[in-house]
């Protein structure tokens, strides 16, 4: 249950801050006071709303804190958590980066999304639009028959038969030319075999056949290096050996003239060096004519091979390792084929079963719906509505993410009136009202028996006997789970256990908006305000009062007043946890 709010850099919210009951709380104000901000923050921070973030003129980030009080059984905390409270706090700035933060942990959006969807269910007003979707009522139905977990472990295998559906059609067209790409793969792979090509053999041939192609100048330059260096009278290394023999000769010749010695004959080695390299360069130059034709024949074959393949030829020495991948790698892909279509077989099997036995729970409890949501619309003050909600199952067995059940629904307001579809027949207060009966009867589209319920203008549409039976039934759901709401109804108010009215001033020319938890006093006021408009008037005033007075006195039924005792329970322990 949400103990505390806090908001900073939203909207018109500079920095206000909210100490919740575990019981009813309501937030009223005048139109345009940014009474539903309160709740979209909320909703922000908790995943519930998607979409931009209102920033406050001139604050570069927008802060969001909320403290939960986790009761026994209450999902929602990170597993290291064993407090009795839980902070969630989202920072998120103009550049639009951001940090959530869930206990002492930082999560990602879609964790915190997660962690906020076990701590509040939100009804905001556009949910009303899901009330036209037959496939809410198929998930309201769910949760009706307290089958929540077997659907979910259906969505789980259904989800993996999809899975393996597109994998396995997905092998099935890579295979579906096997036969003719294995042909093509072992035509390639018997005539890159036969070839033989060697890493890069291509450029090596172009490259020597270039060297053989001045073989006649390399031959002279090798005949004249040789011979000036050691081949011809008077040659260098001649002329080297010399002059190291003379110089050599005294024994007792100085420290500079050994240097010279051993310099003049490290050239001297190097001389030879040189002339034996012209040697070595003259035997690679002596091949014989029929050597040449192969290396140039070689040449052309391999350049033809990657022509034939479209291929560059350098490619050719690592086409045969890849072309025998390939072919092997069909083999497996028929090996995988087989073990993805057993694993489908499976999956479908389990998920047939577990559609069947959904269906089944659905078909026994989907009259009980019916009649326990008329029976809620009645206390609602729509006593003669009726609903029909038709169950089908599939004929050909065929599953879909819901199993393989279909719900059609119909409604009518009134007595006599024809069925027809909700969102055309229905006026706006009428779906508010069925909205609050769906989540009485703890069938929201997120099921949180332990967390708090947010509503969003609930009340929307209706007034007189029918404010006072929703503000009745919002008071039983109090009973059981915190509830917030948004008002404009003075009965709905009444029933608060902590009212906070939102309003705006102007400051420095700068308008921002505060958020006040009211006093009695103030709250006689706020009910004044909401009866007349204005607030001023007497007779306001003694309504309001009589409001109060009937909201606060004893319940009306046996049944209420055991809610009443469990309320009070409730409130003791909230307030020994914040102790």
């Amino acid at each position: 249950m949400l103990k505390r709010l806090r908001i900073q850099g939203f909207a018109l919210f500079e920095d206000v801050e909210l100490e919740l009951d575990p019981g009813l709380n309501v937030i009223s104000g005048e139109t345009g006071a940014g009474k539903s901000l309160v709740l979209s923050a909320l909703g922000l921070l908790l995943g519930a709303l998607r979409g931009p973030w209102p920033f406050r003129e001139g604050c570069d980030e927008v802060e969001l804190e909320a403290e939960f009080v986790l009761t026994p059984g209450e999902s929602g905390a990170p597993s290291s958590a064993s407090e009795a409270t839980l902070c969630v706090r989202r920072v998120r700035r103009r550049s639009g980066k951001g940090t959530c933060h869930v206990g002492a942990e930082i999560v990602t959006a879609r964790r915190a999304g997660e962690v906020g969807r076990t701590l509040a269910e939100f009804a905001f007003q556009h949910a009303q639009l899901e009330l036209g979707s037959n496939l809410a009522f198929l998930r309201a139905l769910d949760a009706f028959a307290g089958q929540t977990e077997l659907y979910r472990e259906y969505a789980q295998v259904y989800a993996e038969l999809v899975e393996a559906e597109r994998e396995a059609a997905r092998t099935e067209d890579e295979l579906s030319d096997r036969e003719l790409r294995e042909r093509r793969l072992r035509d390639r792979v018997a005539s890159l075999e036969r070839l033989q090509p060697a890493p890069n053999e291509h450029g090596e041939l172009r490259a020597r056949l270039a060297v053989l192609g001045r073989a006649r100048d390399f031959l002279e330059l090798a005949a004249r290096v040789k011979a000036v260096l050691c081949e011809r009278e008077g040659s260098v290394e001649d002329e080297l050996s010399a002059l190291v023999r003379a110089a050599g000769r005294a024994s007792d010749a100085p420290l500079g003239v050994r240097s010279l010695v051993e310099a003049l004959q490290r050239t001297a080695d190097e001389v030879q060096e040189a002339a034996r390299a012209a040697s070595r360069l003259e035997l690679e130059l002596d091949v014989e004519p029929a050597e040449l034709s192969r290396l140039e024949r070689r040449r052309t074959e391999l350049e033809r091979a990657a022509e034939a393949l479209a291929l560059a030829p350098d490619e050719l020495g690592t086409e045969l390792e890849c072309a025998r991948a390939e072919l092997a790698s069909l083999q497996v892909a028929e090996g995988r084929l087989v073990e993805l279509n057993a694993r489908r077989e499976r999956a479908r099997d389990r998920a047939r079963d577990l559609a069947s036995a959904l269906h089944e729970r659905r078909s026994r409890a989907v009259g009980e719906l019916s009649r326990r949501l008329e029976a809620e619309l009645a206390d609602l003050r729509l006593a003669g509505a009726r609903f029909a909600l038709e169950l089908q199952e599939s004929l050909d067995g065929a599953l879909t993410a819901q199993g393989m059940s279909t719900l059609s629904v119909a409604f009518a307001a009134n007595p006599g009136e024809a069925l027809g579809p909700l969102l055309r027949v229905a006026s706006g207060g009428e779906r508010s009202r069925l909205l609050l009966a769906l989540r009485a009867l703890g069938v929201g589209a997120q099921v949180v028996s332990h967390g708090s319920l947010v509503f969003d203008e609930v009340d929307a549409g209706v007034g007189g006997d029918a404010a006072e039976a929703v503000a009745l039934r919002l008071a039983r759901i109090a009973a059981q789970r915190q509830v917030i709401v948004v008002t404009h109804q003075p009965s709905v108010a009444a029933w608060a256990g902590a009212h906070f009215r939102v309003h705006k001033q102007t400051s420095q020319g700068r308008t921002s908006a505060q958020v006040e938890r009211l006093s009695d006093p103030a709250r006689v006021d706020e009910l004044a305000r909401m009866l007349s408009g204005s607030g001023r008037e007497q007779s306001a005033r003694v309504l309001a009062r009589a409001l109060l007075r009937r909201a606060r006195s004893a319940p009306a039924t046996p049944g209420d007043r055991e809610e009443a005792r469990h309320k009070g329970r409730r409130s003791a322990l909230w307030n020994g946890r914040a102790a």
